[in-house]
Order: C-alpha cells, then structure tokens, then sequence
C-alpha cells in the first residue's frame, strides 16, 4: 500500500473509502450499535456517520482527524466515544449534547484545554485526557457528579480548579507527569479515591489529609525526588503510563507512614 504525506507533513497509507462506507452501510443495514472507524488514516469523519443515530459506540481513535464537527451533537444515543490518538486541537463545544456519553477518551492528541460544555456530560463515568498539551481545565468539570475515573497524566498542569471537589464519586485519579508542586488541596474532599498516580512531577510535599483517605489503595510517587522517599518504599518504576496498572504497587498506606512517620 503506498505511502502519502498529509497537510501536516506526517506520512499516512492511502485510504480505502470504500472499506470505510462499507463498514458505515454494514451498521445501517444490521442495525448495530457499534462503529469502529479506528486505525484508518481519517483525515476527517465520513458525513454518513452522522445519520447514525442509533450508535451507542464510536471508535475514531489511531486517525489523523484535526477536528470533530458539531455535527457529533446528532449521536445523542452514545456512550462511549473514543477520539485518541488522532491531531485534535479543540473538542467542539456540541459534545454537551451527548447526554447518554459514559466514556470519552481524547488521550493523545494535541489539546491545550478542554471546552467547558464537557462539564454538561451528566453521564459521564469516565474521562481520559492523557498526552496532551492541556495547561489548564474548566471549573465546569467539577459539574460531572458521576465521574469514576480522570485520567490528565503527560500534561502541563500545576493546578487545578476548585470546583473538582465536586468530584465525590471519583475512584481512579491519574495526575501522572504534570508539573505539580504539591497535591491539590480541592482533592482532599475526594476520599472514595482507591489509586492516586502522581508520578513525575515536582512535588515537595504531601499533604496530611491524604492520610484520612480510608479507601486508597495505589499511591504512585515515583519521580518526585523532593519527597525523600526511597525506592524501596516507593515500589517498581512506571512502565505503562497510559493504562491503569502503573507498575507494581506497594500499598498506599505503608508509603504514607513512611512518610510521615517521625523517625524517617
């Protein structure tokens, strides 16, 4: 299959399109829920996408999409909707539409922040934002009372707004490779959280609260030098920064009585 270079100079295959509106007909036809578009070379989304109504998945991700249109705000059935790995800039403000959306995963793309609309996901369970460019993010996303899971690892924030105190039913918070000086103090409200990865950024200290969090379980510090805590009580390296398991854990409670045990 030949090589072509697309408007931003990386290379990309040549596109089967009628492979594509194959698998658009397909779901037309037998009326599945699910339509998986990824790893396509998609400079942008096919048109027919969006008189599918009846999706409830939508997997765009490994594309080469610069923008997702409004016109996504017409999928209202959806709930799960994966957009990573593409060159995304900017999430449309329309995504407030998506009421049913249970997953979103806009992970490596180059987004320096995310629209408030975002915060209007009522259903949303699951938020991924890693490797991206973000330096800040809305208070609106304090509003996603149903969030489980916030992963905005490989940015470059170094805070975060008061209003994700909000943000009680959150169980996994992935902070990873930031540029944190210290833990957040809106957090500290948070305390169903069960893994806090904080890996990789500039923290000094950590804040005596954490201790009171009954259900954390994985404390990920590696790479915060500034802490004084051995590797040894720290546990093994990351190795995968994009998924859940981030190496081999030791228990959150064991780091922290290190930590802030007088005789350390």
């Amino acid at each position: 299959m030949q090589e072509q270079t697309n408007p931003v100079g990386q290379s990309q295959v040549d596109i089967d399109w009628e492979g594509v509106n194959r698998r658009i007909m397909l779901v037309e036809q037998i009326g599945t829920t699910d339509l998986d578009l990824s790893g396509l070379g998609l400079p942008e989304v096919p048109e027919a996408v969006w008189n599918l109504q009846g999706l409830e998945k939508l997997d765009l991700s490994q594309n080469a999409l610069i923008e997702v249109p409004d016109d996504i705000a017409r999928l209202g059935k959806l709930k799960e909707l994966y957009l990573d790995e593409n060159q995304l800039e900017r999430l449309p403000e329309s995504l407030s539409a998506l009421q049913n959306l249970r997953r979103l995963d806009a992970s490596k793309n180059q987004l320096a922040g995310i629209p408030g609309a975002v915060g209007g996901l009522i259903s949303l369970e699951s938020l991924a934002l890693t490797k991206n460019r973000i330096v800040s993010l809305p208070r609106e996303l304090g509003k996603l009372g149903s969030l489980r899971s916030l992963a905005l690892g490989g940015n470059q924030l170094s805070e975060l707004p008061g209003e994700l105190e909000g943000l009680t039913e959150l169980l996994e918070l992935f902070l990873w490779g930031n540029a944190f000086g210290e833990v957040p103090e809106c957090l500290s409200g948070l305390t169903r959280v069960e893994t806090l990865s904080l890996f990789g950024n500039g923290l000094k200290s950590l804040p005596p609260w954490l201790q009171t969090w009954p259900n954390l379980k994985t404390l990920h510090l590696q790479g915060n030098e500034k802490l004084g805590i051995p590797e040894e009580i720290l546990g093994d390296p990351v190795e995968d920064l994009m998924g859940p398991n981030l190496g081999n854990g030791v228990a959150a409670a064991d780091i922290l009585r290190f930590y802030f045990s007088p005789a350390k």
